[in-house]
C-alpha cells in the first residue's frame, strides 16, 4: 500500500532582504517621470503548486504601484520632496490557491 499526502495551504508567504527594522527601503528622485521603477519587493512561500504562488499588492496610494506578479515598485504621479519627503506603503505578499494567506509589511 501507498499512502500520498497531500500539500495543504498551511505556509504564510515572508518577505526576503527587509532591513533590520523589518520593512524595504527606497528613494526615488523627486519629479522622476511616472513608471520609474524605484525597487522590487520579494516574498517565497513554502508550500507547493498554486499554494506556492505569491502576488504582492500595495495599499492604496497616489504616488506607487506594483506589479502583482514580479514585485517591481514604480512612481504613477509626480512626487515633489518640499510637500511630502517620506510615504510609508502597507505592501502585501498573498499566496495562491483557494485559502489565501498573506503577509502585510
Amino acid at each position: 500500500m501507498r499512502v500520498n499526502i497531500l500539500n495543504v495551504n498551511d505556509n504564510t508567504p515572508k518577505f526576503n532582504a527587509l532591513s533590520s527594522e523589518g520593512i524595504y527601503s527606497f528613494s526615488v528622485e523627486e519629479h522622476s517621470p511616472n513608471l520609474t521603477q524605484i525597487g522590487q519587493i520579494e516574498a517565497n512561500d513554502d508550500d507547493d503548486g498554486d499554494y506556492g504562488i505569491v502576488k504582492y499588492s500595495i495599499s492604496s496610494n497616489l504616488f506607487f504601484f506594483v506589479d502583482s506578479i514580479n514585485g517591481s515598485v514604480y512612481t504613477k504621479a509626480d512626487i515633489d520632496r518640499e510637500i511630502r519627503n517620506t510615504i510609508s506603503l502597507e505592501v502585501t505578499a498573498t499566496d495562491g490557491g483557494t485559502t489565501h494567506m498573506n503577509h502585510m509589511i
